[in-house]
Parts: structure tokens; C-alpha cells; sequence
């Protein structure tokens, strides 16, 4: 994945395909689902693809990705939710 957001953030996906069954990822995630977040820099261990897009912003976009005007941001986060429900 090589998207201009994760160029602007320095993000890139990194994994094996398939092993969302293995005890290993189990562990970090229960569910078994896809995608699965592993921050070093914070020690964070996250799921769900809104919260992880709305950490990234936050903890790597400041002032790029996350803006710090709510009512803006709010727009953009009414899509990502929006999306989810289709």
C-alpha cells in the first residue's frame, strides 16, 4: 500500500498474507480480522480501519492529515464512518 497519505505520514503496510489465524496475530488482535495496527514508536496495538486511520492523523498527520478545527474534521470523519455502514 503506497498511498500519498502514507507517503505524507511515512507509513508503510508491512505483513505476511494469511496469517490472521496464526496465535501470534491472535494475540494481538482476538477478532482475527484485518487490519491490524502495530505502532513500535507508542507501543500500540490497534484494530478497526476508522480508529486506526483517525490515530494515525492524529499521532503522525498534525497540521497534514488532522486538522485541528473540529467542525473540519468532523466533515471528514462523517465519510469514514458514512462508508462503513454501505
Amino acid at each position: 500500500m503506497k498511498s500519498w497519505n502514507c507517503h505524507t505520514i511515512k507509513f508503510w503496510q508491512a505483513g505476511k498474507f494469511g496469517v490472521n489465524q496464526d496465535a501470534d496475530y491472535l494475540a494481538m488482535n482476538p477478532n482475527g480480522l484485518v487490519p491490524l495496527l502495530k505502532d513500535d514508536e507508542t507501543n500500540l496495538l490497534l484494530w478497526e480501519s476508522n480508529a486506526i486511520v483517525r490515530y494515525l492523523a492524529a499521532q503522525y498527520g498534525q497540521n497534514r492529515l488532522w486538522v485541528d478545527n473540529p467542525a473540519r474534521r468532523a466533515e471528514g470523519e462523517k465519510w469514514m464512518d458514512w462508508r462503513i455502514k454501505r
